[in-house]
């Protein structure tokens, strides 16, 4: 499923979100297949050299597929990244501490926080 909607996405931003989805799955398989074989090596009456082989290096795969997981999401999430512009694909997210974008002096600050509390919806009584 990952891939046929992966297939039809034309921005960076997008592509990123896919890779780290696909990259998921392959990480989840991945880590079926060290399990089984580690079972499979730890439930023999012998020592099955084999399926050690097997649960380790699946057990690579996986670690290699989730680091290609982190890096993508890291590539689409974190603020230099030149994909980090959400509008791009529709999303409007107003972050919550950009009103401090507009205090360029700190004495602009004042009692900002007291301003702050005041407009929380359980604000203390004055």
């Amino acid at each position: 499923a990952a891939s046929k909607e992966c297939h039809h996405q034309h921005l960076d931003l997008q592509k990123t979100i896919c890779t780290a989805s696909i990259a998921g799955v392959h990480a989840t398989f991945a880590d079926v297949a060290s399990f089984l074989s580690s079972a499979a090596s730890d439930c023999a009456e012998n020592l099955n050299n084999p399926a050690y082989c097997a649960a380790d290096s699946s057990g690579l795969v996986s670690a290699l597929a989730n680091i290609a997981v982190s890096a993508s999401n890291m590539n689409a999430a974190c603020p230099r990244s030149k994909l980090n512009n959400r509008a791009e694909i529709g999303i409007d997210i107003v972050r919550r501490l950009s009103e401090f974008e507009k205090f360029k002096d700190p004495a602009d600050l004042g009692n900002l926080s007291d301003r702050l509390v005041r407009d929380l919806p359980a604000a203390p009584p004055q």
